[in-house]
Order: C-alpha cells, then structure tokens, then sequence
C-alpha cells in the first residue's frame, strides 16, 4: 500500500494503487449495501476495482 507524505497531494500514484481504490470503496459502501448499484459492484470487486484502477491509468 502506498500511503501519502505530508504536503504530497499530487501524487497520482497513491490515487491509483489498488489498495487504496479498493480500501476506498469499502468505506463508501458502508451504510449502503442495500442499493442495486452497491451490490453489483460488490459482487465483483476485485474485477471492478482493478478495471477502475486501468481506467485512471490509461487516461
């Protein structure tokens, strides 16, 4: 995992490392595991994450 450094915020590497996009969408689903949405993207995950991840990268 990569973590931030004080006063580093535009570090688009920690954006995109997959810990953290996937640590963020574990705090975003709390609370909201019921919507249709939540669910899908829940089922597959690490699929999800990892093509979100692809995403950012490639632009």
């Amino acid at each position: 995992m990569i973590t931030r450094k004080q006063n580093e915020y535009d570090d688009f590497g920690i954006m995109t490392d997959f810990e953290n996009l996937y640590q963020a969408h574990c705090k975003c689903r709390k609370g909201k595991r019921w919507k249709d949405s939540v669910a899908t993207y829940d089922i597959r995950a690490l699929e999800c994450t990892l093509y979100l991840q692809y995403l950012l990268k490639s632009g």
